[in-house]
């Protein structure tokens, strides 16, 4: 699915950026390829492009061989997730990734232009269309110069008065030597901002966040409600996805009350690995199997989390998913479900909902009150909960920022393992029996 190759790239960036290499990912050539500074500049692509070719006149290796060597696999990998990487910073949106298959589906006049293969095995179909395996693949084992990553990715770029690139979402010039920032974290962005101001005009349907319990003076969760204000009113939005609530929290207006969610701060991490996540999380609760775990330090903080469901009654706030588990910044909270504040009055099954998060505050998070969210997405949520199947996914709010596509038809399957997760991220799609191949 897109979401796990979307994913894939987040973890193999977020490992080079981070220096933390794993078990799953060892990148082949990393210290010379850090020598080449990789400062998400446009400019930087070029270096890449020489690396390639000095590679190539030193190697001359074989394509079948080559990517016999995970780590081989994970270099060229990285290389084509890094190019996508600097596009999406200059135009201001982030990338989506598709497997070959996925994107013939979408774009069936992609067999024209291309086969099955190494150098179509991960696509990018968003902000623009990119095939940068084509270029790594063609100057690192043809040895050819006609292909090339900095004028792939220089030519979706249209050129202004000053010889710099324009993006297409900013409107501002790129200059091609300087680093581009990282993108800013995903924010429902305009939709909500427009509620905000509308319910501040109004004082006869204030904004106010839900109120303490009695029981929650002396209880840790207290401390989330001493910053339920500026969440409510500054707050961003990202999707989050519940791991355990209290099965009453599923029956309209029936009880508030605690409950734990998995999220990503930045907002990038696709749903439906969120989703896998979390019931990956939940199933710690019931079935606890040392053995399947990662090692020691790792286990440990699982193990943790593991006590912590099972207690019913601890809070966590800014829990760290271990990045031997998967290698990509996840974070759990405690978080409080105030029914009032929830479309219906309930949970629906297997929730991926939004949530308010605060950059000043880590690790605490509210669910997105009712009287914020975007109607199409308010009543799909309703239908959820009068147990329509053809309500699908909640959608993306139109004026989401950055845009960032989404396939709301996509079901989430539960994954009985993290290795089956991993697997699934970290494996070879151009490999002849693969399913997307």
């Amino acid at each position: 699915m897109s979401s796990t190759s979307t994913f894939k790239a987040l973890c193999y960036l977020h490992i080079w950026e981070k220096r933390r290499g794993s078990a799953q990912t060892p990148i082949a050539h990393e210290a010379e390829l850090r020598k080449c500074d990789l400062d998400y500049s446009v400019n930087s692509l070029g270096r890449v492009d020489a690396f390639l070719e000095a590679l190539h006149a030193r190697l001359k290796p074989d394509a079948q061989r080559f990517v016999g060597e995970h780590s081989n696999v994970n270099f060229i990998y990285f290389l084509a997730f890094y190019t996508g990487e600097v596009l999406a910073r200059a135009m201001g949106a982030p990338a989506v990734w598709m497997t070959y298959r996925e994107a013939l589906h979408i774009s069936p006049e992609l067999a024209k232009m291309t086969g099955p293969g190494l150098h179509s095995a991960m696509i990018m179909t968003s902000p623009a269309h990119l095939l940068p395996l084509k270029a790594i693949c063609a100057r690192l084992f043809a040895g050819s110069t006609e292909e090339s990553l900095r004028r792939s990715v220089g030519a979706v770029l249209p050129p202004n008065t000053t010889g710099a690139r324009l993006t297409l979402r900013a409107a501002k010039a790129v200059p091609l030597d300087a680093p581009l920032a990282p993108l800013a974290p995903m924010d429902f962005g305009n939709t909500v901002d427009a509620a905000r101001r509308t319910l501040r005009a109004n004082p006869r349907h204030p904004l106010v966040p839900p109120s303490m319990p009695v029981w929650a003076r002396n209880d840790p969760i207290s401390a989330l409600f001493d910053v339920a204000k500026p969440l409510y009113e500054e707050g961003r939005v990202v999707w989050g996805a519940v791991i355990q609530a209290n099965n009453e929290l599923f029956q309209p207006y029936a009880i508030s009350a605690p409950g734990e969610v998995l999220y990503d701060p930045r907002g990038y991490a696709p749903r439906l690995i969120l989703r896998q996540m979390a019931d990956y999380l939940y199933a710690l609760r019931h079935e606890w199997r040392p053995a399947s775990l990662p090692p020691k330090g790792r286990r440990r903080a699982l193990l943790n989390y593991h006590t912590h469901l099972n207690a019913e009654v601890s809070r966590f706030f800014n829990w760290q998913m271990p990045l031997g588990v998967v290698p990509y910044p996840l974070t759990a909270s405690t978080t409080y479900f105030d029914c009032d504040h929830l479309p219906g009055g309930a949970l629906t099954p297997r929730v991926i909902m939004p949530l308010l998060v605060h950059d000043a505050y880590p690790g605490f998070v509210l669910p997105l009150p009712e009287a914020l969210w975007p109607s199409p997405m308010r009543d799909t949520w309703l239908r959820q909960l009068r147990g329509d199947h053809d309500a699908g996914a909640l959608p993306e709010p139109e004026n989401a920022r950055p845009i960032r596509p989404d396939h709301p038809q996509e079901e989430p399957a539960i994954l009985a393992s993290v290795s089956q997760l991993l697997a699934s991220i970290f494996r070879q799609p151009w490999k002849k029996g693969s399913s997307d191949y």
